[in-house]
């Protein structure tokens, strides 16, 4: 009989309480610039030269070093702080932690969380990036479900077994990256908060935004977009914002969710959640990394609050528009005797909601020659996606829509593709 397990947050708040009684406990500082530097990689002092220096307060323009020595600022920490109160809410302490990209971000938590005694049951499609961190990490089993299927899901946790007193985490991402299918997320949040309930172990989502925040929910993301209920959401550990996508710059925040229903986990004068406060101690990538640079944080801050925006939404509603007109123009368009929707010929059987769409092609040395003459002769900027980056025979153009692009240009590319593929 397996004793049931202690939530999320009260599991990474026993690990800071053993950190911190045996003096391995780290934390996050910044310097005021009035101490002598003998601690950063600025080995030229390129970083404090007065033509680069931002401003006293601000420090320098550049990298020093990891977060957890000279490369914390408070352009990361009022960073952390925006996304602590707008997914958050503020309530308990910091409850988002800045990385320097969307993959690092996914490897953290991913090989820093899971113990031998835990399980990780991913969706077939997660990025490679979740993958890998399952490989780092030290959990006990890791499987994975038919895309978007919730069904299987939750079949595969019924056939899981895991450690006493362990959990279970459900990566899945919020718009899928190459099929451009949106997550049934409320389902899969139904399975895994029943299916910790009857089991008496955590089992939590691992939501990776990347493709859907700044796009969906008013630029917040897939979250955001269905309203979920308090009792769905309590089936969230934690979802990943990144910003080398609809926010046009590169970083991204891990954001808790493990300890909003706890009543938040944070210390004295807002300090960081259980979760955050892990990942400061656990997660490699972060702890080894030279940070961001606070030029470029302040930078991505105004990216964020444009994508926030009345012009940010007005933008948003145009890349629909033309997400709207491209699948209208796809209807059809091969109808030549090849067309299989993706079977023998080329498909144009276009459903998803979303900005990412696709051509799908009967072979890989097709969907290559018609992707080469696209871009060489057509001059529209698309790629072929094979094996294995999707599953064999599921090879496709991938044609993702921008606020940017005219009906026009959208047109064109139909067009263009259609007339290639005739003669391939």
């Amino acid at each position: 009989m397996s004793t049931a397990a202690p939530s999320w947050a009260s599991r990474f708040a026993s690990k800071i309480t053993s950190r911190i009684e045996t003096n391995l406990h780290r934390r996050l500082t910044r310097s005021d610039g009035s101490l002598i530097d003998f601690a950063s990689n600025d080995y030229l002092g390129l970083c404090h030269s007065p033509i680069t220096r931002v401003t006293k307060s601000r420090g320098s323009i550049g990298s020093t070093g990891s977060r957890l020595l000279s490369g914390n600022t408070d352009a990361h920490e009022e960073l952390e702080a925006l996304f602590t109160e707008t997914f958050g809410g503020g309530k308990g302490g910091k409850s988002a932690l800045l990385f320097n990209s969307g993959y690092d971000a996914n490897l953290s938590l991913l090989s820093s969380i899971p113990t031998a005694g835990d399980a990780i049951i991913a969706d077939a499609e997660c990025h490679n990036s979740t993958f890998m961190g399952a490989r780092m990490s030290r959990c006990g089993v890791f499987r994975t479900f038919r895309h978007n299927d919730a069904e299987d899901l939750e079949r595969v946790i019924d056939e899981v077994e895991v450690g006493d007193g362990g959990g279970i985490i459900v990566p899945v991402e919020g718009y899928y990256s190459m099929s451009g299918t949106v997550s049934p997320l409320e389902d899969i949040l139904e399975v895994v908060v029943e299916k910790g309930a009857e089991r008496g172990c955590p089992i939590g989502v691992v939501l990776d935004e990347a493709h859907s925040s700044g796009v969906w929910g008013g630029g917040l993301g897939m979250v955001a977009e269905l309203g979920l209920s308090e009792r769905q959401l309590s089936g969230i550990l934690a979802s990943v914002h990144t910003f080398g996508k609809a926010y046009g710059s590169h970083g991204a925040v891990v954001v808790d969710y493990a300890g909003l229903g706890e009543g938040g986990e944070g210390g004295e004068g807002g300090g960081p959640t259980a979760m955050i406060d892990y990942l400061i101690n656990y997660a490699r990538p972060l702890i080894y990394s030279t940070s961001l640079p606070p030029n470029h944080l302040m930078e991505l801050r105004r990216n964020i609050e444009f994508v926030y925006s009345e012009e940010g939404e007005r933008r948003r509603r145009k890349l629909f528009e033309n997400v709207t007109h491209f699948k209208q123009c796809m209807k059809g368009a091969f109808g030549n005797g090849l067309v299989g929707g993706g079977v023998g010929g080329f498909g144009d059987e276009v459903s998803t909601p979303g900005p990412i769409q696709s051509i799908l092609a009967p072979d890989s040395k097709t969907c290559i020659e018609l992707a080469r003459r696209m871009r060489e002769e057509g001059g529209f900027d698309v790629f072929a996606i094979r094996p294995p980056t999707v599953p064999e025979g599921e090879e496709r153009i991938r044609v993702v829509m921008h606020y940017h692009n005219s009906f026009e240009e959208i047109e064109g590319l139909v067009e263009k593709a259609r007339s290639y593929a005739e003669d391939l």
